[in-house]
Formats: structure tokens, C-alpha cells, sequence
């Protein structure tokens, strides 16, 4: 099982474990032959690092089976702390394509918990590079689902400073959005959009994976281990969906197993917002839930009929599950799912015709009336064979411990009674218990050695199963049979303190471990001073009109990531190839910023999966590289694959590389020329990173991202495919946008390859704090054009170089020309401009 700690877990507000309560789970769970698995996957400030190095030892002494983790800096410090503790990479570290498997094992990991955006056939390709590389797979089969990629979500952030990297997420998706459209401006921002009329109102919502009907076909997939999201939930939740999933995998080895309708309603009565296959089995088209957040329960029927006279009400049954008396159930009326009204059902209801009479209070319940929908959410009773977990009721076992037994008697008449101890098929120890007692010559009535055998192949409530029993009891022999029976238990006490207590750190690895831990925290600092850069900035456009006007603003960097054709992809083989298309747009790209005093690079989408990779042969042989300098990305995997695929070229790092801290930014050092610190960070953060983020003159450049409409969002969901009479993609001049509940509109559009894109409601601009960010080294700073049209870009491009300039020539007006330019820049941006996070930081309280 995995669980989290009271510190860096990405569930923060769940009821994590304090230390002293997850030192007793890891003895009861290894007692019972379950391994335990702590997230430990935030991403960390450099002022957290020394206790979260604390946090490990203390995992590692209380022999957790492996910790998982987000963080590459984290996963580095564990490695060198603590070689032996297993550490596994969090879904939250986006790993989707085998080139982020190569960066997981050149961390040290063992194991990847895969982005839940796979296919099982991508999973089945990356499983030949994961043996490869000796890494686990492991992939979730339940529990509630992230719209955005994991890791790459910042919606929560933006909005209310509750940064799901931090594990703070408020889950901003769970809320109604309306949809808008409309022409845009030069500046690409919206006029007069208006709504665009849609039944459903919670447009990021997804359902809830269940891939309880597809089990067979996943457990043949090469993985190592399914996840069951069971955090934030209740015990019964867990106990329930962990029991069938259970039954269901023994059945499967067994070679008997179909889906059974008992447990598909116990699972969805234990909760569910409707349930989907997902990406790995049903494709990203079977995932959204957009009509309701929360739970759906079953669906019974129709209110067809209201008599508010007699209370009576008539419900027309069209599933095959009947509210009962005691249970919970929902009143719904479509599209206005804010109006339900919930009741138990008190008396045993008459059915009649396909008619359900219920009897209650109607009153002025909004919900109650013809038409609505009637959802059972909670059974009084548990299901005949999903064997809901209620309270009170026995937790089943599933035992995981096999213990033989061999008994025999000695010569002084001692019974000795060993125990040859397997966990999940494989060989633990031995353990010998001499019992208390003498065995004696019988006197009236022996104790034969049938009698001895059944006693100690008894079940009881251990967690074990006794495999195979031998004796060795001669005849004539007598004892009581509660001393037999003590001998067992006792034995069996002895096996589950030995399990409870092994793969601890012998006390001179604690030792050493902490004299390690003092180095790496106190003994290091910069090899050589920072070396001084001077200031670049990193324009980034999505069209050839974007390149020539930002080619007339001087000399720099431009970024090019090809926007969508007018037939973007679809990600399931519709449409144009995305990687011929950007080759298409690059070579028009290169030609307009040729002998312009450019540097061309080539912006890569922030999901690259293997299909993607797979391109670059094609892309070598059509020459498309001829005038591009470098590659941004942003991912590590995504560097690897760069890399490999143009040896010798220089590769940029984005922000969603997620750097945070001085020891991530050395880990990365090795794969990229430059690197985007994250835009969570603040003034504050940087100012303890960026100095001494550099260790050799070969150091990267630090950037940081200082203008645009912040990428918040990426996901599988086709979000534009809502559209009236289209499917996906942007006609002419079109914006299209998601308002919530306080007129805030995000910008939605595409990648080239289909997904998703969501921006931040109001734009960064941070040129008055160039100076501040050029104080501390930061040298590139990124400008973010894409969805602007060429006119923003060229624009905005001037305003920055001026500002560039402005710094250059220094004098005491530096300050005020900046504030000047930044209201230029407030004129051209995209709902108002903000500083974000990067003055007052992000709205947490300390661990």
C-alpha cells in the first residue's frame, strides 16, 4: 500500500500519518506481509531540503519498501543519503515516453508510476524499454482522475495560490465553467465573446477510472503493479475497492474471472463520479464527466410522477439495481445539477408497473420534480458479493504470509515447533519456538499426531496460511491441545514481530547515512564564481507570422512551437501527422529568420509522447533542421530524446521542467543548455536558488518566465470539439475561452498534436523586475507570444529590448521608464497584467 506523511505529500489536506503513526502502519503492515510505499512528492524550496533529508532517514530506519517522489534534486539527496531506500517516481514527475524512462533509471529509480494519459499499447511498447533499463511499471486502475497531465497542472496555483505541486491543489476543474467564443483582436484578444450554449456546465470534470471490466486485459500488460487512488476517502471506500480488486486478481490467476455485477454496484456505491476506462483502455474521448463533480451513484430511474397531496412519489425504473428502505439516494434535474435534492428512503417502497413509489417530505425541494433523475448513493445494506465494507464489520484478509510448520518432540520431551516463512512466493526466514510444556507418556487418552496436525493447520485470525504441516509426535504421547495451540501462536507472533521489524538500517548505516546527510548539507558551495551572462530574451511564437515580426525587433532568441493546421490532429490518427506539419512550418520559419540576427529554435510540445519521438527520423531526412539552432522542451525525457535524435545541438529547458531548487537545477545541468526555473517560485525563492545554482563555469543559464498568459493546463481532453458544428482547432481569427463563476475567462487551444491547452485568465508581466531577476543571474528571459498573433509578438518583443536597453544605460530613471513600459505592456495584454507568485508567493502556510 502507499500513503503519505504529514510532510510533502501531494495530498496535504487528507489525514496523512504523523511520524509516530506511520512508524506503527509500516510494523502492522509488514507484520501482515504488505509492503509500504510513502509519497514523499512535492516539489521542495531549497529551505525545505534539510528536512525533507530528515524526512528520508527516518523513512529509511523505519524500513518504508520504497518512498516516491517528484522531485529529481529529492531523488538525487536520497540516492546519495540512503542508496539502499527504493525510490519510485510519482506519476506527478509526467513520465509518458520511454525516453522519460531512461531519466528515471539515471536517477536511480526503480519503478515509474506512469502518467495516467497512456494507452495500454504505449505502456506495452514502454514496457520493452523498461526491462531494458530494469525498472517496475506501475499504473493506476481506480480512483478519481487530474483533467491536466499530473505535474503539469497549475490552475489551483494561479487562481488561489494552492499549487498542486505542492499538494495544495483546490481542484479549480471541479467547477462550472461556461464556454465562450469570439473574434479576436489583433493583440489576439477576445470581442464580445459570448456563451456558447451547452447542456453541461462542468467542462473540466472527469469521471472517475475504473478499470475493474478491463482487469484481464491490463494484468497482461507489462506492468508491475496497479494503483488504487484511495487517499481523501473513507475506510469503507478502501476496503471495498482494495477487496475487489483483490478477488479479482486472485480470480484472474486463476483462470476463472468475469466482471460481476454485484461488484461493479459496490463499487459504484462506495463513491464514484461516473466511471470511465480512461486513456489506458477507452481512450481520451470516454473520460469526461461534464454533467456533474461528484458522486453519481447508480441511476434508478425518472420522476414521473408527483403527488404532493399524499408526499407520493412515482419513479420510472430504468436500471436494474432498486432503491431499498435505508438507502441514500439523490434527486438530479439535468443541467441543473446545483438543484439536487437528497432523502433516505424510510419505508420499503411498492413497485408497480415499472413504477417506484417512494413517500416524503416534498415540500419546495428544488430537486423533486418530473422529470429529475433518482440516483441511489449509499446502500444500507452491503452488496451479496462486493462485500461493502460498513463500520463495525470485520476488515477482511487477504493473507500475504505462508508459513510451513514442522513440529517435532525432543528427548527431554519438549515440543519444538519451527516455521519456514514466505512472503508472496518467496523464501522471508526460519523461526524455532520451543514450547513451555513437557509433552508426557498418556496416561487415559493419547494426543495422536492427526490431532496435532489439525491444530496447527488451523486458519484462526492470523495473517498467514499455513502452507504444508509436518509431525513428527510418536504414539503414546499426550498434551493439551490449548498448549499446542499456544506453541502456534506464539510462533506466529514471533514471525509477525520478524516482519515487523526487518529492513530496518543497521545502526551503522544510520550513522554513516547521517554523516553523509551532514556533507551534502553543509559541506558543498560553488566550485567557481557565476559566470556573467548578458541578458537574452526568449520570444515564443506558434506562427511564421510570428517569426518575421519578432525577426524586426533586433537581435535574440525566437521560439518556435507550430501551431495547429486547420485540421489539427486528433491523437488517434485523424488528421495531418503533427511532426510533418511542424517540419512543414519550420522550414517557412527558418527562411524568415534568416540573416536577421536571429537564433531560431524549435519549440517542442509540452507532451511529447513516443509517436512523437518517432518523427525525428523523418525530420532528419527532409533536412528541416538546416537553420534551426536548438531545441526547448519540457521535459527531461524530452531532452534525452532531443539529444539523441540531433547529437552535438543545444537544448533549452522550459517550465515545465519543473526546477525548483539548487539540487534539481544541478541534476538537469547535465541535459540542458538553459533552464526555465519554475514560475511558482518568488522573488524570495530565487534569491536562495539562483546564486548558488551554479557549480562550474559549464553551469546552464537560468531563465525565467517574465510576459505572456501562463500555460496552467494540458490535457488528452479535445476541449474545442464542444464547438457547434466542429471538431477542434481555431478558424481564422477565433478565440475561444472557459469563464468561471467570476467572469475570469482562460484561454483554451491547441497543441499541433490535439491536446488541450488552458492559459491563465490574466497575463505575467514582470519587466519592471528585470533588474531584480538580472541581479541574481538570471540571463534568459522568456516572453511567451504563442496565440497573440504577429503584432503582439513584434510589440511586445520591442518593449522588452527597450527595457534591455534601459537597464544597460543605468541612471536613475531606470525605474520609472520600466514602470512605464510596463503599463505599455498592460495596453496589449490579455486581461490584465499580474507579478503572480513572484512578490508574494504562493499562498501555503509552512510545512
Amino acid at each position: 500500500m502507499y500513503l503519505g506523511g504529514k510532510r510533502f505529500s501531494a495530498r496535504q489536506y487528507a489525514g496523512n500519518f504523523d511520524d509516530r503513526e506511520l512508524g506503527k502502519a509500516i510494523e502492522l503492515a509488514h507484520g501482515r506481509g504488505v509492503r509500504v510505499y510513502v509519497a514523499v512528492n512535492t516539489l521542495l524550496h531549497d529551505r525545505e531540503i534539510p528536512e525533507a533529508a530528515e524526512y528520508l532517514l527516518f523513512l529509511a530506519e523505519a524500513a518504508v519498501d520504497a518512498v516516491l517522489v517528484q522531485d529529481p534534486g529529492l531523488a538525487t539527496l536520497a540516492r546519495e543519503l540512503v542508496p539502499s531506500l527504493p525510490l519510485h517516481a510519482s506519476t506527478q514527475m509526467t513520465i509518458h515516453n520511454t525516453a522519460g524512462l531512461e531519466w528515471a533509471a539515471s536517477l536511480g529509480l526503480s519503478r515509474v508510476v506512469l502518467a495516467r494519459e497512456l494507452s495500454l499499447g504505449e505502456v506495452g511498447v514502454m514496457g520493452e524499454a523498461a526491462r531494458r533499463l530494469g525498472l517496475g511499471l506501475e499504473v493506476f486502475v481506480h480512483g478519481a482522475l487530474c483533467y491536466s497531465y499530473s505535474g503539469q497542472c497549475l490552475l489551483s496555483s494561479v487562481i488561489g495560490g494552492r499549487s498542486g505541486n505542492r499538494g495544495r491543489c483546490a481542484q479549480p476543474c471541479r467547477k462550472p465553467y461556461t464556454l465562450v467564443r469570439g473574434n479576436a483582436d489583433e493583440y489576439g484578444r477576445p470581442r464580445r465573446p459570448a456563451p456558447v450554449p451547452l447542456e453541461d456546465r462542468y467542462l473540466l470534470s472527469t469521471k472517475d477510472l475504473a478499470l475493474y471490466p478491463y482487469l484481464d486485459r491490463v494484468v497482461r500488460a507489462p506492468v508491475t503493479a496497479l494503483k488504487i487512488e484511495g487517499r481523501m476517502r473513507s475506510p469503507g471506500y478502501v476496503a471495498t475497492v482494495t477487496g475487489i480488486y483483490r478477488r479479482a486478481l486472485d480470480a484472474i490467476a486463476a483462470g476463472a474471472w468475469a466482471p460481476s455485477p454485484a461488484d461493479e454496484e459496490a463499487l459504484a456505491l462506495a463513491f464514484g463520479r461516473g466511471f470511465t476506462g480512461g486513456c489506458l483502455c477507452e481512450g481520451p474521448d470516454r473520460i469526461m464527466g461534464r454533467d456533474a463533480p461528484d458522486q453519481r451513484g447508480i441511476l434508478a430511474g425518472t420522476v414521473e410522477i408527483l403527488d404532493k397531496a399524499s408526499g407520493f412519489i412515482g419513479v420510472r425504473l430504468t436500471g436494474t439495481t432498486v432503491p431499498e428502505k435505508g438507502d441514500g439516494i439523490v434527486f438530479r434535474v439535468p443541467g441543473k445539477e446545483e438543484e439536487e435534492t437528497g432523502m433516505v428512503v424510510r419505508r420499503a417502497p411498492a413497485i408497480d408497473a415499472g413504477i417506484l413509489w417512494l413517500q416524503g417530505e416534498l415540500g419546495d425541494r428544488p430537486g423533486i420534480r418530473e422529470g429529475s433523475r433518482v440516483f441511489i448513493t449509499r446502500r444500507a445494506r452491503p452488496a451479496a458479493s462486493g462485500k461493502c465494507y460498513t463500520p463495525g464489520s470485520a476488515i477482511p484478509r487477504w493473507p500475504r504470509v505462508q508459513v510451513d510448520l514442522d513440529l517435532r518432540v525432543t528427548e527431554a520431551g519438549k515440543p519444538v515447533l519451527g516455521g519456514s516463512v514466505s512472503r508472496n512466493g518467496m523464501p522471508v526466514t526460519s523461526i524455532t519456538r520451543e514450547g513451555n510444556f513437557t509433552v508426557e507418556p498418556a496416561h487415559a487418552r493419547e494426543l495422536t499426531a492427526t490431532e496435532v496436525e489439525e491444530i496447527l493447520a488451523r486458519r484462526g485470525d492470523a495473517p498467514f496460511t499455513t502452507v504444508r504441516v509436518k509431525v513428527e509426535w510418536p504414539h503414546g504421547l499426550y498434551a493439551r491441545k490449548g498448549d499446542i495451540g499456544g506453541l502456534r501462536r506464539d510462533l506466529l507472533a514471533d514471525v509477525e514481530r520478524f516482519l515487523a521489524t526487518s529492513g530496518r538500517l543497521e545502526p551503522g548505516e544510520v550513522s554513516r547515512a547521517r554523516e553523509r546527510l551532514e556533507r551534502a548539507l553543509h559541506g558543498g558551495g560553488p566550485v567557481s564564481a557565476p559566470v556573467k551572462r548578458s541578458p537574452e530574451l526568449i520570444i515564443l511564437t506558434d506562427t511564421p507570422g510570428g517569426v518575421a515580426g519578432i525577426a524586426k525587433e533586433g537581435s535574440g532568441w525566437i521560439a518556435l512551437e507550430p501551431a495547429p493546421g486547420k485540421r489539427p490532429s486528433t491523437g488517434n490518427g485523424g488528421g495531418p501527422d503533427p511532426v510533418k506539419e511542424a517540419g512543414r512550418v519550420l522550414r517557412e520559419a527558418a527562411g524568415l529568420a534568416a540573416g536577421t540576427g536571429r537564433t531560431l529554435l524549435w519549440k517542442w510540445p509540452r507532451v511529447t509522447g513516443d509517436s512523437w519521438m518517432g518523427g525525428m527520423a523523418g525530420i532528419l531526412r527532409d533536412g528541416v533542421m538546416a537553420g534551426i539552432s536548438g531545441i526547448l522542451v519540457e521535459g527531461p525525457g524530452a531532452a534525452l530524446a532531443a539529444r539523441a535524435a540531433f547529437p552535438g545541438i543545444e537544448v533549452h529547458g522550459g517550465p515545465g521542467v519543473n526546477a525548483w531548487n539548487v539540487r534539481a537545477v544541478r541534476v538537469l545541468s547535465t541535459l540542458f543548455r538553459s533552464i526555465t526555473l519554475s514560475p511558482e517560485l518568488s522573488l524570495g525563492d530565487l534569491r536562495g536558488l539562483v546564486p548558488r545554482a551554479w557549480f562550474s563555469g559549464d553551469s546552464p543559464a537560468l531563465g525565467f518566465l517574465v510576459e505572456g498568459n501562463l500555460e496552467v493546463m494540458v490535457s488528452e481532453d479535445r476541449l474545442p470539439s464542444l464547438l457547434p458544428g466542429r471538431r477542434g482547432g481555431h478558424r481564422g481569427r477565433e478565440f475561444l475561452g472557459i469563464r468561471d463563476g467570476t467572469a475570469r475567462t482562460f484561454p483554451v487551444g491547441t497543441d499541433i498534436c490535439g491536446r488541450t491547452r488552458v492559459s491563465n485568465s490574466v497575463e505575467t508581466c514582470l519587466i519592471d523586475q528585470l533588474p531584480a531577476l538580472a541581479s541574481l543571474g538570471i540571463s534568459h528571459f522568456l516572453v511567451d507570444a504563442r496565440g497573440r498573433g504577429p503584432r503582439y509578438a513584434r510589440e511586445i518583443a520591442a518593449l522588452y529590448h527597450e527595457a534591455l536597453s534601459v537597464m544597460e544605460g543605468g541612471g536613475d530613471g531606470v525605474a520609472h521608464r520600466l514602470a512605464e513600459l510596463r503599463e505599455e505592456c498592460r495596453k496589449r495584454a490579455m486581461g490584465g497584467i499580474t507579478r503572480g507568485a513572484f512578490l508574494r508567493g504562493l499562498g501555503e502556510e509552512e510545512w
